[in-house]
């Protein structure tokens, strides 16, 4: 096999391998009853329901996963302890 065969066939290789991976980064799958926010450049952008999603692998960034069934406890109310 000549060199410029190889020298084609590695460069060949190389960009799929790029594409699976750009691929790979870029489909998310959120459970259901789950939510994913997405931050593009680090500022919020969008809100990620359940099921199949594509986004932009270098520009948008997947956070963790939020639970809308649970529910937070608002700070603005004072603890109350021990049945008091």
């Amino acid at each position: 096999m000549p060199s410029g065969a190889v020298a084609v066939l590695v460069v060949a290789f190389v960009v799929v391998v790029l594409i699976l991976v750009f691929l790979s980064r870029s489909i998310w799958l959120v459970p259901p009853a789950r939510a994913r926010n997405v931050e593009r450049l680090g500022q919020f952008h969008k809100t990620l329901e359940p099921g199949l999603h594509l986004v932009i692998p270098m520009i948008d960034r997947v956070k963790d996963l939020i639970d809308p069934t649970t529910s937070r406890r608002s700070s603005s109310w004072p603890r109350r302890c021990c049945g008091a």
